[in-house]
């Protein structure tokens, strides 16, 4: 399970794997302006550790990942197999990735992992079919 707060804050459970899709853009006199991703530029997604600045998952987005006009990230379960505490990401937009002097982050927020009660390894547990607690 997954959501997404009012103030942009991801909450996943811990273990599972999600799919997020996002369109970069910018404002501008006349509001917002959506940016196509082809060519050469791209967007870099980053989650970092709130405390010790540490990558814990990072991917570039290019318009191979455009799917219906958005591009699309997978975060699979082992990604998201980690500490329930708080992570932050980032959505950097970068008009040339040969030349990475310009990037503009046009989302943030937090990344929080909630405890999670089952993993997909309780599929293989041997503890298949036991009753526990329940005699």
């Amino acid at each position: 399970m997954f959501t997404i707060d009012e103030m942009g804050t991801i909450h996943v459970s811990r273990g599972d794997s999600i799919g997020l899709s996002t369109q970069p853009f910018i404002e501008t006199d006349d509001g917002i302006a959506a940016i196509p991703i082809e060519g050469d530029n791209c967007v870099i997604f980053t989650v970092k550790s709130r405390y010790s600045g540490r990558t814990i998952i990072k991917r570039i987005l290019t318009e191979e990942d455009v799917v219906d006009g958005a591009l699309s990230l997978q975060i699979t379960t082992n990604e998201t197999d980690i500490e329930p505490y708080g992570y932050e990401y980032s959505f950097m937009y970068v008009p040339d990735r040969n030349d990475q002097t310009e990037a503009y982050t046009y989302a943030q927020g937090g990344f929080e992992i909630m405890p999670s009660v089952s993993k997909v390894e309780d599929l293989t547990s041997d503890t298949e079919g036991e009753n526990y607690g329940n005699d």
